[in-house]
């Protein structure tokens, strides 16, 4: 089964956020700061962390660069999340370490594309395989 660490410090966000990871089949941990983020991290077995960039503690930066730093979790590829679509947010979270980018508020479709871009189909649960089927542009 395909695991998910979710980084959100917001109640609300971080509520509707996994229960919709878990109805479409992912198992779902969550952290609400950055120092849970790093602790639940080291556990292991997280196929993806989904990091909010905006933390109480430290931010979704600093967390993602000491994920990254640790050799036996710097394969984990991190997506960073944010409401911030300043110019500058994206290439800020990749330099950082993020391997993807996206933004807030999140269009599921969207982030499960990004989630299986990561893993292999055998990994993604089968209610997430719909989304990743490509339309032709109208």
């Amino acid at each position: 089964m395909t695991r998910i660490l979710l980084v959100e410090d917001h109640e609300l966000n971080r509520y509707i956020l996994s229960k919709l990871l878990i109805k479409m089949g992912f198992a779902v941990e969550v952290a609400q700061n950055g120092v849970e983020a790093i602790e639940k991290s080291k556990l292991g077995g997280f196929n993806v962390i989904l990091m909010d960039m905006r933390l109480p503690d430290m931010n979704g930066w600093e967390v993602t660069e000491i994920i990254k730093s640790d050799p036996q979790l710097q394969d984990i590829p991190i997506i960073g999340l944010s409401a911030y679509d300043e110019g500058d947010a994206r290439e800020q979270a990749l330099t950082f370490g993020c391997d993807d980018y996206d933004t807030k508020p999140i269009v599921l479709e969207r982030l499960i594309q990004k989630i299986g871009n990561f893993l292999t189909l055998k990994h993604l649960p089968s209610g997430a395989q719909p989304y990743l089927q490509c339309s032709e542009p109208d």
